[in-house]
């Protein structure tokens, strides 16, 4: 199907021209008789793409304005004809939500290419879209990426803490304290049942109801009663208490 594209003309004799050279490029041009008229037939059809042509750098503004501020028509792509040259001005309708700006009088064929190209460029996008969905459809798993990282604030500062260098978390509250190979330790707002959720399972277990380790690190278990047993964890000084809530995932995960 063609595509429907709609010239808003104002007071220039230019409209025709334009309409010509769009449909003997394939596509299916209209022209409408002013901005109140343009307006009201984008609401009510919906174009594919609208070419404001109107010799006014304030009805521009507002026409912009309007298309952008209706939710049927803020996401079809809005190409202005002007003859202002000023730079100013092209920023205003930009920031307004215009998608391109040509100065006129213009080559037709300018205008031709700005036109393919906004259509080529919708193409892609919704061909990607597509993919995506495709993806997610197929194989939920594989459109999803791998998380191996947590972004933490230090300060006013952003830092990727990689969770192959996290040795132990300990819970603060509603807080928690993230242990690091390198010595550093950073609190985080963040429970422990967050974490469960995030880290993989496959190397973090949590040994108590506030501590996770990452089994990496794991050096030795030793049992000290009947039922009660420690951690520790290499190169860490600190002794962590294997609770019986945990024990028999402790078991599962290291069976004898």
């Amino acid at each position: 199907m063609a595509r429907k594209v709609l010239i808003i003309e104002g007071s220039q004799d230019c409209g025709e021209e334009i309409q010509q050279i769009l449909n003997s490029a394939g596509y299916n041009a209209y022209i409408a008789d002013g901005k109140t008229d343009g307006i009201g037939i984008a609401f009510r059809y919906l174009p594919d793409l609208i070419i404001c042509n109107l010799n006014d750098p304030d009805a521009e503004l507002r026409t912009v304005h309007e298309l952008n501020s209706n939710c049927s028509t803020e996401s079809i792509p809005l190409l202005i004809l002007s003859r202002c040259r000023e730079i100013s001005h092209a920023r205003r309708l930009i920031e307004s939500g215009a998608d391109d700006f040509i100065i006129i009088p213009a080559e037709l064929r300018e205008i031709l290419k700005t036109v393919d190209r906004k259509f080529r460029k919708l193409e892609v996008l919704k061909e990607r879209l597509l993919e995506k969905l495709t993806d997610s459809l197929d194989s939920p798993a594989k459109s999803q990426k791998k998380v191996d990282h947590v972004l933490v604030r230090i300060g006013s500062k952003l830092r990727i803490v990689e969770f192959s260098t996290i040795v132990f978390i300990t819970a603060l509250k509603e807080y928690s304290k993230i242990n690091t190979a390198d010595g550093c330790k950073i609190v985080v707002r963040k429970s422990m049942r967050n974490w469960v959720e995030l880290l993989p399972p496959d190397s973090f277990l949590r040994i108590h109801r506030g501590t996770i380790i990452n089994l990496t690190y794991l050096e030795q278990i030793q049992q000290t009663g009947i039922r009660t047993y420690k951690v520790l964890l290499k190169n860490v000084d600190e002794q962590f208490v294997l609770s019986q809530r945990f024990a028999s995932v402790m078991r599962r995960t290291f069976p004898k």
